[in-house]
């Protein structure tokens, strides 16, 4: 008896190669200049590389295609005839079906067949969990190169006046007259192609005014998206009186633009500021604690605080707790623990470059937001605010605001000599030491040091103790300051015995 063998190839965004099957193609995506829907064309070619064996013959008799949901006028032709063709919806991957190609006779050894595949790519509301969109200006889908490695082309065709952006680092630009091509020929060894692409024309938003004291934002959605504008411009006015609270000081008002761009999320990111062109990006979501964090970055960023972990833990401390205060729900504590994947120390977490979020931010955004918050748990909102306001401000806990000790930025051994000068948990040492730094060998010390400071500053009344051993303390000298200690410690009375006399007097 004869064994038959119906293969249709598996259509995950990274299908692998079909075993026996050689597969190329080239792939055409044009985006119209006006809005309308994205013209695809995927022609491939199929040959069956199986040998029979004995009584055994194996044969293709259909293939399935991944192209984005809710595609129209999907339509196969192959040898000038139509091809039957049935979509097939994921639960697994709601922004794309299978294009279920049926062949009018079987594939069998050594035969091929070229198949045209055209659709039409059409948008999907924002919001939706089908993450396709097009509308004027905008366009966000999916693109698949079914190939071989080395065998296959992807083309995608925009107006010259559209941003590019996709989540592949294969394709390369060429413009040529009104438009510009995008070209990818390659893919992760013995994957399809696959990526997200968006294309924007900056130029094509709807624009909302907005009033932040004594300065004007823009607000730039997407045409049709009033909803964005609104939602955005409604949080502005519950959060940033809220952020100011907590942060102590007045809003910088660096931004002066806030914009709607999904293409934030082929990146990772769920938006950005952007304090070149003073702006913050941020994807369709309406998200108060994502404006919140993007938002807190005008103050907390890299240019006031040293490390990653400190500046994204404080915008996402803060984000929550404005969402919190503005009587709304914040998100729950991701699970994370300092082995969990993708772990390390976080005075190591840096930024990725080309501003994309790579596997390490899975693990130091949630264990950066635990960490400031389990710091600052038992603050108050006025205590909080004097230890963000002294850290941005450069000013260590051992000085006064534009003291001779002012820093031009603040690290993890000041922000840390803050938090437990100012109400903080005074346990926040041990969590720096586990989750930052990796030992522990400077806490006995740095202990001892700050009881026996606190007792002289106790002890010399409302006197600052002397700026050599303020100096010493803020430079984590402890060596040196156990010196002026000692000596100090017998003036300290003293010290407040004359300003005692001084206010009898």
């Amino acid at each position: 008896t004869a064994l038959t063998v119906a293969a249709v190839l598996a259509w995950a965004p990274t299908a692998a190669a079909q075993d026996g099957l050689d597969v190329s193609s080239e792939s055409r995506y044009t985006v119209a200049p006006g809005g309308g829907p994205v013209k695809a064309s995927v022609t491939f070619t199929l040959r069956n590389e199986t040998p029979n064996r004995g009584n055994t013959f194996y044969f293709w008799s259909e293939y399935g295609v991944p192209i984005p949901a809710g595609a129209k006028n999907v339509t196969a032709l192959s040898g000038g005839q139509r091809l039957r063709v049935s979509l097939v919806e994921s639960a697994q991957y709601p922004s794309e079906v299978e294009a279920l190609i049926t062949f009018p006779s079987r594939l069998l050894y050594g035969q091929s067949r070229t198949i045209t595949l055209t659709f039409d790519i059409v948008g999907a509301p924002p919001r939706s969990k089908n993450l396709t969109r097009v509308t004027k200006g905008y366009a966000a889908f999916t693109v698949i190169g079914p190939g071989d490695p080395g065998q296959m082309r992807v083309e995608v065709i925009v107006p010259k006046e559209m941003t590019f952006d996709t989540s592949s680092d294969e394709f390369s630009a060429e413009q040529d007259g009104a438009t510009t091509t995008h070209t990818a020929t390659s893919a992760p060894a013995n994957e399809w192609f696959w990526a997200q692409v968006s294309a924007r024309d900056q130029n094509v938003v709807e624009t909302t005014k907005v009033r932040v004291g004594d300065r004007d934002l823009t607000l730039e959605a997407y045409p049709g998206d009033a909803a964005w504008s609104a939602f955005v411009k409604k949080s502005m006015g519950e959060g940033l009186p809220l952020l100011e609270r907590l942060v102590g000081t007045p809003w910088p008002g660096e931004v002066k633009r806030i914009r709607e761009d999904s293409s934030v999320n082929l990146h990772g990111l769920g938006g950005y500021f952007d304090p070149k062109s003073d702006e913050i990006v941020i994807g369709e979501e309406l998200d108060s604690a994502l404006l919140y964090h993007e938002l807190s970055h005008a103050w907390i960023n890299s240019s006031r605080l040293d490390g990653r972990w400190l500046y994204e833990g404080l915008s996402e401390f803060l984000a929550q707790r404005a969402v919190t205060l503005a009587g709304g729900k914040p998100d729950p504590q991701p699970a994370v623990t300092p082995t969990s994947k993708h772990h390390r120390l976080l005075q190591d977490w840096e930024e990725l470059g080309g501003g994309d979020s790579g596997d390490p931010d899975t693990f130091g955004y949630p264990a950066s937001r635990l960490v400031i918050t389990q710091m600052l748990k038992g603050a108050k909102d006025e205590q909080i605010a004097a230890i963000i306001s002294s850290a941005l401000e450069g000013t260590p806990a051992y000085d006064r605001t534009n003291g001779p000790l002012h820093q031009g930025f603040t690290g993890w051994e000041g922000f840390l000599d803050l938090v437990q000068s100012n109400g903080g948990n005074p346990g926040a040492d041990a969590l720096v030491a586990q989750w930052v730094t990796g030992n522990s060998s400077w806490r006995a010390g740095r202990t001892e040091k700050r009881t026996m400071y606190a007792a002289l500053d106790k002890a010399d009344g409302n006197w600052l103790p002397p700026l050599a051993l303020r100096r010493a303390m803020t430079k984590w000298q402890f060596d040196l300051a156990e010196k002026y200690l000692g000596k100090l410690k017998a003036v300290a009375p003293q010290a407040k015995a004359v300003q005692d006399a001084a206010t009898a007097g």
